[in-house]
């Protein structure tokens, strides 16, 4: 049995990041299914978070020993929050099994 982290964000703070990823590492995790991008009803003109936030989720998780997955999108998610968390739940099922478990966890 593994623990998978399910991470939503967008444009959080990069220390906020780290410091989610560590804890959950603390906690079992072993691996994390990270997804970025806002919803389309927020208005930006950014279509992912600044590679800052990138570099600390990838940087928090090689120094925890604890796998990626990383999914930044092309657009907002049009479909907004529902969206979004679809593709961090099928993303996680590409990394699991029936007796491992999901940690919705949250940066901010």
């Amino acid at each position: 049995m593994k623990i998978v982290a399910v991470l939503c964000w967008w444009d959080e703070s990069p220390t906020w990041l780290s410091h989610v990823i560590a804890g959950a590492a603390r906690a079992g995790v072993s691996h994390v299914v990270a997804v970025d991008g806002p919803y389309a009803l927020v208005s930006s003109q950014e279509r992912t978070s600044g590679v800052e936030q990138h570099d600390a989720i990838i940087r928090a998780c090689h120094s925890s020993r604890v796998g990626l997955t990383l999914i930044v999108p092309d657009c907002p998610w049009v479909g907004n929050e529902i969206e979004k968390r679809s593709a961090a739940f099928r993303a996680a099922l590409e990394v699991t099994t029936e007796q491992d478990w999901l940690l919705v966890v949250d940066a901010d």
